[in-house]
């Protein structure tokens, strides 16, 4: 059931984000984000390259240019979410006299409503970033086929006031169950329809995890501003290695509050599996409230 009433009754308010999902079962609906996040680009210590790639792509909007159709790939945790999310707050706040720039967050479900909605908004002055966050298709999901459409090949065009950015942790966006080609009758064919979604993007923007001197400068940056330190020497790597050596044979628990901090944060790493930007918050946010 398409709701274009309603839908843009919704997208006529004041609010800049928004959320639209499609419970099974239930009528789809689309509701006002009213405490979005509010990172911004310099919050995000090591995906630079992205974020400059991602923000060019942003900017043909200035230049009646819809921004290509993005997928940003990669390791869970490493900031492709915030990514988007920081750079739609960045708009906001640097072109202040232009157009406003909404978020609109949509469910994997609501893919089977996903051309409707894109077609709603080409009729509103404002301009869009669609974002469909954490996507794969497992087998026999009909949705694939739609979203390939809907990406290239449909008889839509793409609005100059939408941008569809897609998430996942998958580069092809499709499960292994769906890609393995062992028991595959024409196996050529299953590998180009699994290699069909990622090929219809005009950008992609890998995400991999962090080296251990970035996650570190992510930890020293949130502790910093958290008031957990107050204060971190330039020379803090050195002494982090220095340290590492002269307690290679006998462990030790450091004084020094930053060297502590990073010794916690590589343990606590290490028992994550994860060395991310979603790992250093949660260290952080654990160390705050004294769980570590």
């Amino acid at each position: 059931m398409f709701d274009g009433n309603s839908w843009g009754e919704v997208l006529s308010g004041h609010n800049e984000a928004f959320r639209f999902a499609a419970p099974p079962g239930r009528t789809p609906f689309l509701f006002p984000i009213h405490h979005p996040r509010k990172l911004l680009p310099e919050d995000l210590l090591g995906r630079e390259p992205a974020i400059d790639s991602l923000r060019r792509n942003l900017d043909g909007f200035s230049h009646d240019l819809p921004p290509l159709p993005t997928l940003l790939y990669g390791h869970r945790g490493t900031g492709k979410t915030s990514t988007v999310a920081a750079l739609w707050n960045e708009w906001n706040i640097r072109k202040k006299e232009s157009e406003p720039l909404r978020l609109l967050q949509v469910d994997k479900p609501g893919i089977d409503y996903l051309a409707p909605l894109i077609d709603l908004l080409s009729t509103f002055p404002q301009l869009f970033i669609v974002l469909l966050d954490d996507l794969a298709f497992g087998e026999e999901d009909d949705s694939f086929r739609q979203m390939k459409a809907i990406l290239d090949g449909g008889i839509m065009a793409s609005p100059v006031n939408v941008a569809l950015i897609v998430t996942s942790n998958i580069r092809h966006l499709v499960s292994e169950s769906r890609q393995g080609l062992s028991d595959a009758l024409h196996p050529q064919e299953t590998r180009d329809d699994a290699l069909a979604l990622y090929d219809r993007f005009g950008l992609t923007l890998f995400f991999d995890e962090p080296d251990q001197e970035t996650y570190f400068r992510l930890i020293l940056s949130k502790a910093t501003s958290t008031k957990l330190l107050s204060f971190v020497p330039d020379n803090w790597l050195s002494l982090w290695t220095d340290w590492q050596k002269a307690t290679q044979e006998v462990p030790a628990i450091p004084e020094d509050p930053v060297l502590l901090i990073l010794t916690q944060a590589q343990r606590f790493s290490r028992d994550r599996g994860s060395r991310s930007g979603r790992t250093a918050q949660q260290f952080v946010d654990l160390l705050r409230r004294r769980m570590i």
